[in-house]
């Protein structure tokens, strides 16, 4: 994701004080926590997927079922193109990281 653990807590945070999220401690690592969805962030992300869903519909509302089968096919073929590239950025990016530490 390349995010810092800085920004990732102050992000973490944000949604805890919003109630979107819970935030426990991890009981096998006093360090850390453990993260999941509240109720209320259950609720935002169904809503934020039905106006996206809505939004799309819409958008594609003139193309045949054919279209969208070529569409998705094209999709599908450059996201498995295209992901070694990501993972290998992960790794690089996390090996900096530690070299940097």
């Amino acid at each position: 994701m390349h995010v810092g653990q800085s920004s990732l807590s102050r992000h973490i945070g944000e949604l805890v004080d919003r109630g979107f999220i819970d935030r426990h401690s991890d009981p096998d690592d006093k360090r850390a926590h453990l993260v999941s969805c509240s109720p209320e962030g259950l609720d935002m992300l169904a809503a934020i997927r039905a106006r996206r869903t809505e939004r799309l519909a819409t958008q594609l509302d003139d193309w045949s079922e054919a279209q969208v089968a070529d569409a998705l096919e094209v999709i599908a073929r450059l996201d498995a193109a295209l992901s070694p590239i990501a993972a290998n950025d992960a790794a690089a990016t996390t090996n900096v990281q530690r070299n940097c530490s």
